[in-house]
């Protein structure tokens, strides 16, 4: 997932990747950060 912002964070990346690629790793990040949600639900349900 840090490595996802880190790219959208990039303005060389930004500004010289294809939309297609940009928007690719922006569904990645923000399947990611879902992924984390849910296993941080399930750490709390455990305790």
């Amino acid at each position: 997932m840090a490595t996802a912002q880190a790219k959208l964070q990039n303005e060389k990346f930004i500004s010289k990747a294809p939309q297609n690629v940009i928007d690719g790793v922006k569904d990645n990040a923000e399947k990611l950060q879902e992924k984390v949600r849910m296993i941080e639900e399930s750490l709390k349900a455990l305790q």
